[in-house]
């Protein structure tokens, strides 16, 4: 497909990558870029990156990824011919110096999601039995990318979760957030057995090269994943996660959060103490936790 436009979002990075999109626009228009003044993370520059597309689709690619050839077409076809919000494949997975072939190739289980055709739609796609097995605190194969999504729903997802993803570095449980979000918006979703995207397993991405205070950046982006969560959940399994979460970390959290996300995670606790699906036992051991550890 050659009517695309490819939004490039330099999160105000140390290297050649500016100057090297620079000199990639000239060779192609279709090529923008965005540069973030500061490192917000891949949360918030996916985001605004989505905020400026004008296409009907968006497709997410991570900088060290690569997408297979034919899956726009594919994927576009699909979505438009049944109107669907949307479209999720497959992907393969290799190591950053292999090269790409059979025996360098693994299929992780993650990464070969669901029965080929499988569609469903809303109320389905927003239970909690329904999210519980794809976007729950313990998912593994839910990624913002190897999907199509229509763009009108992307932003309607990121006006859900709300001004959280513009104000808070998130990095780790970034595809978590977007995707839970995703689920309680869309209409439609659909899988095809399709190929589409390799994923690079590498030892230099974020993931894995943060410095030495990863715990305290792990504690932050899970206790933020609990508060989106809290804010897009509506009935009483979806809050029991957030309580139970609260339960497991709270120590973490009062312990490695800073100031300003001490205070949201006060005002999450109140939240959970006034919230009519809560079982009085369960505000009482939250009552009890946050005295005791003050």
């Amino acid at each position: 497909m050659k009517e695309i436009e490819i939004i490039l979002v330099d999160d105000n990075s140390s290297d050649n990558s500016g100057r090297i999109i620079n000199e990639l626009m000239i060779e192609d228009k279709r090529i923008k870029l965005i540069k973030n003044k500061g490192n917000h993370g891949t949360l918030y520059s996916r985001s605004i990156g989505a905020l400026k597309a004008k296409g009907k689709y968006i497709m997410a690619l991570d900088n060290d990824d690569i997408f297979l050839y034919g899956i726009f077409k594919k994927c576009y076809k699909e979505a438009k011919n049944y109107n669907l919000d949307i479209i999720e494949f497959s992907g393969i997975q290799i190591c950053k110096n292999c090269s790409i072939d059979e025996k360098n190739i693994v299929v992780p289980y993650y990464l070969k999601m669901k029965n080929n055709g499988i569609l469903v739609t809303q109320p389905e796609l927003s239970t909690f039995d329904y999210i519980r097995t794809n976007t729950s605190f313990n998912f593994i194969d839910v990624f913002v990318w190897g999907k199509t999504i229509k763009t009108e729903i992307y932003i309607k997802t990121l006006n859900a979760i709300g001004n959280y993803i513009y104000n808070h570095n998130i990095c780790v449980t970034e595809d978590k957030i977007f995707t839970f979000g995703l689920f309680k918006v869309a209409n439609s979703f659909k899988y095809i057995d399709i190929y589409g995207i390799v994923y690079i397993q590498n030892e230099d991405s974020v993931i894995h090269s943060w410095p030495i205070n990863k715990e305290k950046r792990i504690i932050h982006d899970f206790f933020m994943l609990s508060v989106i969560f809290y804010k897009l959940s509506k009935n009483t399994d979806e809050v029991q996660i957030v309580v139970d979460e609260f339960k497991k970390y709270y120590k973490e959290y009062s312990l490695l959060l800073d100031n300003e996300h001490k205070i949201l995670l006060n005002n999450l606790k109140l939240k959970l103490l006034r919230n009519k699906h809560i079982l009085r036992k369960e505000k009482k051991l939250i009552n009890e936790l946050t005295y005791n550890n003050r």
